[in-house]
């Protein structure tokens, strides 16, 4: 449930699975020497004379007899093989969750190699909101807090693999990509969004920073976000350094990230932006408005409309980067959610700037009039209410008026006819109460006859109708 210009929680498919090493077996020189373990790695059973050691002969590893397979078939091996237990799950390409409920103390392995696979498992077994819920469930939330702790590592260094940071982020992401708030609710609870925050703005690594921006994205819906950001100046720095990166899936990421965080709290994000050293947030919003990409174009809309509203005086700066411009020709963007939230941007900038409302309407300069025009006589039961809602706010602007008076053209006339005639009652008001405005704007003569025709006394409030759509 996307409610753009809002927000949605989560995405809506996990990661694909991440394939495993099925064919290959270790080397007997590989394996792992007796000497450097003195229990087993899977139930911890300490060897002796009657617990012998086991190698497994894909990981190399050392365990039990009770922890071993007796044998599987690996790749075009001609013999059983015999192999652990977990390993022996991961070569069925088993993607139950409940098969690994067992080995949860896995995730506290000292063997980094257990660890990475025990991770990859469970994140290649998160698929649904039904596991999601089973992995709250675990030992009353101790794998989310044992997750948590993990992410705490990498922001401290610690001596870990790119693949274990890589698994575990994975598995944080296809956690949290879920519709149900309470899931991010969980994580964020016990300090995920503090964790995730610091990792950001410490990563380096491209890939790993998409993963951590990824999760941000997929938690930032819950308010708890904020008030667990201690630091937001640090954080606005992170997501300006992770913006000037050119990967369209981390730019995504990072846009709806922000879009949410604003909505938030829009004043504080804005001000910290103001506090960060050479700060480029604001000319990575132009750029990223010229991609074709519908999902950056919308959150980039998003993020210009929320900035504006907190902060009005930012409205110069975005007219010298030409962002006024760009957010007007998204008017006639093919993506209806871009249409949206590029209606909803400019409708904030005109309520705060006259001069800047003024000439939107003007025919001679960037006149917003024919995209709005061609959005009305679609007549879309969502996008016409915001279409004509955002006219009726311009025409009640007396600096719009003479403006709009000039742009009344034959075919904003028709689009009005049309919408006036739809049984939708929201959009039959909205147009007839713009055509009573706008008959007020034009010379006399057959426009605005033909204006009066479609009048009514109802009066409309435009803007009140682009709130309640929001």
């Amino acid at each position: 449930m996307d409610t753009t210009p809002g927000m949605m929680w989560g995405v809506d498919k996990s990661l694909t699975p991440s394939p495993y090493n099925m064919a290959i077996l270790k080397k007997k020189n590989d394996w792992l020497s007796d000497e450097n373990s003195a229990s087993c790695m899977l139930c911890d059973a300490e060897f002796s004379f009657f617990n012998r050691r086991h190698h497994c002969r894909r990981c190399g590893r050392l365990f039990c007899n009770s922890c071993m397979k007796t044998g599987i078939w690996v790749g075009k091996e001609t013999v059983l093989e015999r192999v652990c237990n977990l390993c022996h799950l991961i070569l069925s390409e088993d993607y139950q969750l409940k098969a690994y409920r067992s080995y949860f103390h896995l995730f506290k392995s000292s063997d980094i190699l257990i660890r990475t696979e025990y991770l990859r498992a469970i994140r290649n077994s998160i698929r649904t909101d039904d596991d999601r819920a089973l992995i709250l469930k675990w030992k009353n939330n101790a794998f989310m807090r044992q997750v948590v702790e993990a992410v705490k590592e990498y922001s401290v260094r610690s001596t870990r693999t790119d693949l274990y940071w890589s698994m575990l982020f994975g598995v944080v992401i296809n956690l949290t990509a879920s519709f149900d708030p309470e899931v991010a609710r969980a994580f964020i609870d016990a300090g995920g969004a503090t964790a995730v925050l610091t990792c950001i703005r410490v990563c380096e690594e491209p890939y790993l920073q998409e993963f951590l921006v990824w999760i941000l994205r997929n938690i930032s819906p819950c308010p708890a976000v904020v008030t667990h950001d201690a630091d937001p100046i640090s954080t606005m720095a992170a997501i300006d350094r992770v913006l000037k990166i050119e990967v369209r899936t981390l730019q995504q990421c990072c846009t709806a990230a922000l879009a949410n965080l604003l909505t938030h709290d829009a004043l504080r994000y804005t001000h910290a932006m103001t506090k960060v050293p050479q700060c480029t947030i604001v000319t990575a919003l132009a750029r990223l408005l010229t991609l074709t990409v519908p999902q950056i174009q919308r959150n980039a809309a998003r993020c210009v409309s929320l900035v504006a509203t907190a902060t009005p005086a930012v409205l110069p700066v975005f007219d010298k980067r030409g962002i006024i411009e760009m957010v007007a020709g998204l008017l006639t963007a093919f993506d209806p959610q871009v249409k949206c939230a590029a209606m909803v941007a400019i409708r904030t900038m005109v309520a705060r700037s006259a001069v800047l409302a003024a000439r939107l309407t003007d025919p001679g300069q960037t006149s917003v009039v024919p995209a709005l025009t061609a959005i009305i006589a679609a007549q879309d039961n969502d996008l016409t209410p915001i279409a004509l809602g955002l006219l009726n706010s311009m025409a009640e602007i007396d600096e719009c008026a003479a403006g709009l008076g000039r742009a009344v053209d034959d075919a904003l006339i028709e689009a009005l006819d049309g919408a006036t005639s739809l049984s939708d009652g929201l959009i039959k008001d909205a147009g007839m109460d713009a055509a009573g405005k706008l008959a007020g704007l034009v010379e006399e003569g057959p426009k605005r006859d033909r204006l009066t025709e479609l009048t009514v006394t109802t009066q409309f409030n435009g803007v009140k109708v682009v709130e309640d759509y929001l």
